[in-house]
């Protein structure tokens, strides 16, 4: 049994008493709040206990749906963020969950020269060139069934072009609809492969230069 309290203009006075039903809908980061129901008469009878119990469920329920919004809320902030530090970067990233290429950033459609929508259609080992296309297959599935494999690790791709191209490739697993997916994110590292390359190219004729001439 609680007071009932009207706005009078000036200020607040008690009008009745009656039942009243509190149930707390705050989350982390947001303002304190609290949701009330109460029989809002002046005749001093409150509900009978059946309907007591009703209003509870009811405001259990309407916190419920609160708070989920809340969280929601949250949540799309989070997915924006997400999106517009994905689009603007100039590493691939690349989202994908059992098989499947559910999310690509411009990025990797630059670098593999193919659409979004076409990589999307594909499954995530067939851009990897052929050398590394199992590897990466099993790594990626076992990543997801949760076992622990390397994540971190340099490959090949093989663009739209039929051009090979290196990039230093991270992934981790993340929770996407409730399920298990993989994040990865790879930088296009070709230019400094074909300049070790060369380098070593270099070192090696050098050499066997040095070799012969001492023979």
């Amino acid at each position: 049994d609680a007071p009932i309290y009207a706005w009078t203009g000036e200020g607040t006075s008690v009008v009745g008493h009656g039942w009243v039903a509190c149930t707390p809908i705050a989350q982390p980061g947001h303002v304190p709040m609290a949701l009330f129901c109460n029989d809002a008469g002046t005749t001093g009878k409150p509900f009978e206990p059946l309907k007591q119990d009703l209003i509870a469920v009811l405001c259990s329920m309407l916190a419920n749906i609160l708070r989920k919004r809340q969280a929601e809320g949250v949540l799309r902030e989070s997915e924006k963020k997400f999106r517009t530090l994905a689009e603007t970067v100039e590493a691939s990233i690349f989202l994908f969950q059992g098989e499947t290429l559910t999310y690509v950033n411009p990025a990797a459609t630059r670098v593999s020269g193919y659409s979004a929508s076409e990589l999307r259609s594909m499954r995530f080992w067939e851009l990897i060139h052929p050398d590394f296309r199992d590897l990466v297959k099993e790594r990626g599935l076992a990543r997801q069934r949760g076992e622990e494999v390397p994540s971190r690790y340099e490959l090949k791709i093989r663009t739209k072009q039929g051009e090979d191209r290196w990039v230093d490739y991270s992934s981790n697993v993340v929770d996407f609809d409730g399920r298990p997916a993989v994040l990865g994110v790879a930088f296009d590292i070709t230019e400094r492969k074909r300049a070790e390359e060369q380098l070593f190219r270099r070192v090696e004729s050098e050499r066997i230069t040095m070799r012969v001439a001492t023979d």
